[in-house]
């Protein structure tokens, strides 16, 4: 079966249109989920039906269940082993934070703010 479903968490409304419409032009062939707070995707995750996605893009700090307990919660399960995972923050993240996410097996970190593009280019790959 072919993975073409990317889930998309993210809590502020501008930033989740914006990329969402990003997401939509540089992946045409991928159906994307909008999440506006972390226990919505985390709900999403936990209901099956994993064949399908791709790709979780989620914003660390949002409202309910943060975006690294999110991701460090379903790289504990063998059922997420195909799933990319990228983690987005606006936050400050030490690089010992960020070389923690490598370790647990987040697929990319960025501060959000700077590297916008950079997540976009890396998603084109």
């Amino acid at each position: 079966m072919e993975r073409n479903l990317i889930l998309y968490a993210e809590n502020s409304e501008k930033t989740r249109k914006k990329f969402s419409s990003s997401l939509k032009e540089y992946f045409p062939n991928q159906n994307v989920e909008l999440f506006h707070e972390g226990d919505s995707l985390d709900s999403r995750l936990n209901a099956g039906n994993l064949e399908k996605i791709s790709l979780v893009i989620t914003d660390d700090a949002m409202p309910g269940k943060w975006g690294l307990k999110i991701i460090k919660d379903c790289l504990q399960n063998p059922e997420y082993a195909n799933i990319k995972f990228v983690l987005l923050s606006t936050s400050k993240f030490s690089v010992e934070e960020a070389n923690n996410c490598g370790a647990l097996g987040i697929n990319k970190f960025y501060n959000r703010k700077k590297t916008f593009r950079m997540i976009e280019d890396y998603l084109k790959k």
